[in-house]
């Protein structure tokens, strides 16, 4: 999620101020293809209340759930099945309140990265009717991404199934950046493989295609 934060900074004044340059990886903005399971998830937790979850303890106590996550996160081709299992231990032994699924459930079901509206059922109920959205909606990241004008390296996965580069190509056609590339790690574009969302970080072949690429742009930009 820090790609989308980047986003959200970057159509402030300070954040056009101050960022130098960006790099995305695997991060969306709109959630038209958003995973049936990540739905179901997002829109079973509470409005309003914060309850800490432990996501490792749903994992590890269901292996449903886990095959579902390896499913949804990796291409299981182009990641080390040790480096995977360590970390769904360790990577995602935090807690987690509710309140961030509620807030993404407001994504998928609006298809919009936004703000956590003031009243949340009422933008559900209105928030797509037109002339009566815009008394309820919250501020849109995704409806004001031209705010966004910091060279930026979008990177997307070919079979990422959390942010699809169908997603990612709308940043890349909706961003405000004059300075903006796009690299796609899929078998199409020429690399070795198809990238889900976890191996552009963590996959067998990120040291050796991934990470160069995001050090050149680096380098070429003087960050």
């Amino acid at each position: 999620m820090g790609g989308m934060i980047a986003y959200g900074y970057g159509q402030t004044k300070e954040g056009q101020n101050n960022l130098k340059g960006a790099v995305t990886i695997g991060s969306p903005v709109v959630f038209g293809k958003s995973s049936i399971f990540l739905e179901f998830i997002t829109r079973v937790t509470p409005r309003k209340l914060s309850i800490p979850i432990r996501i490792t303890e749903f994992i590890e106590k269901s292996s449903e759930i886990a095959s579902h996550f390896k499913g949804l996160g990796v291409n299981n081709e182009n990641i080390d099945p040790i480096v995977l299992e360590t970390y769904m231990h360790i990577g995602l032994n935090g807690v987690l309140s509710s309140k961030v699924l509620s807030q993404f459930s407001m994504f998928f079901k609006h298809n919009t990265f936004c703000r956590y509206p003031r009243y949340p059922w009422m933008y559900d109920v209105f928030g797509h009717i037109p002339g009566i959205k815009k008394m309820f909606a919250p501020y849109s990241y995704t409806e004001n991404m031209h705010r966004f004008t910091t060279p930026l390296l979008v990177i997307a996965g070919g079979q990422d199934k959390m942010a699809p580069k169908t997603d990612m190509l709308y940043v890349k056609d909706h961003v405000g950046s004059t300075d903006i590339t796009y690299l796609e790690f899929s078998k199409e574009a020429g690399y070795s493989t198809d990238y889900g969302h976890l191996d552009l970080n963590l996959g067998i072949h990120a040291q050796d295609e991934v990470y160069p690429k995001i050090y050149e742009w680096l380098q070429s930009h003087n960050i």
